[in-house]
C-alpha cells in the first residue's frame, strides 16, 4: 500500500500527542509495517529517524516485536562489523 494511505489515518486519528499510540495502532492494524510507520511520522510529525524509530520501539502496538526488532539490528550490526560470519551451508545461510 502507498505511504499516502496510511498518512491518512494518521491524519484523521491525530489530533495532539494523547491520540499517538491509538494512530499507530490503527496503522498498524491497517498493515503498515514498522518502516512506513516511521516515514509517516517523520513527514507528519516532523520528527528524525532515530526519533521516530524511538517511538515505533517504545510504542504499545508494537511491543510484541520490540525483541525480534532489535535483534535483527544486532545481528545484522554484528556481521557488517565483523563480529559474525555468515556461512553459506548448501541452499542455506547460517549466521
Amino acid at each position: 500500500m502507498e505511504i499516502s494511505y496510511f498518512e491518512a489515518i494518521f491524519d484523521s486519528l491525530y489530533h495532539g500527542p494523547q491520540d499517538l499510540q491509538p494512530a499507530l495502532a490503527a496503522m498498524k492494524e491497517a498493515g503498515a509495517s514498522q518502516i512506513k510507520t516511521v516515514m509517516v511520522l517523520i513527514r507528519k510529525l516532523g520528527l528524525t529517524l532515530p526519533e521516530a524509530d524511538d517511538v515505533i520501539l517504545e510504542a504499545e502496538a508494537w511491543k510484541d516485536e520490540r525483541e525480534a526488532t532489535l535483534r535483527l539490528r544486532n545481528g545484522f550490526w554484528e556481521v557488517c562489523n565483523g563480529e559474525d560470519e555468515i556461512e553459506e551451508d548448501q541452499d542455506k545461510l547460517q549466521a
